[in-house]
């Protein structure tokens, strides 16, 4: 797995990870019943991320700088965590830019997280992150693990 699906994962993950551990808020008023639970969510909790790191550029071999910024924002449905991320990515020297996003879902029985992120450069040259895995909590199983950095060429 190249660093910048590894990176950008952990990012993600962290931002999660840290709400789990800081604890959210919880409501403090009782649900009426007859309310759908999605209405007695916690708002999104932002949380800004930047992470910079040298990878190999999957259409020439060479190394360039990655640069990802961007923002995670995770919230809390009863015992359930959702995190979404929105980023911008940038290389040196190689000039390519982009965008992407990912999402995290822990509900209790698995916790699922997916990546996609799609850059290009003023050649044409396109390049395309893309990752999932799925944890089972159950058995702590990784039930899916698929991810890759490539090229898409012009």
């Amino acid at each position: 797995m190249s660093k910048l699906v590894a990176l950008s994962a952990c990012a993600a993950q962290a931002a999660a990870f840290a709400v789990l551990i800081a604890g959210c808020e919880k409501p403090t008023e009782p649900v009426e019943t007859t309310r759908p639970s999605y209405l007695s969510t916690n708002a999104p909790v932002a949380f800004p991320f930047e992470v910079v790191f040298d990878d190999v550029n999957p259409c020439t071999g060479l190394i360039h700088t990655v640069t990802i910024t961007g923002t995670t924002f995770v919230q809390t449905i009863g015992d359930r965590v959702i995190a979404r991320s929105e980023r911008t990515i940038t290389t040196s020297p190689t000039g390519f830019v982009g965008h992407g996003t990912d999402s995290f879902v822990d509900n209790g029985q698995v916790i699922m997280f997916r990546l996609t992120d799609i850059l290009t450069n003023a050649s044409g040259d396109r390049i395309r992150a893309q990752f999932v895995q799925v944890l089972d909590l159950s058995t702590g199983a990784v039930r899916v693990t698929q991810g890759e950095v490539k090229c898409l060429g012009r």
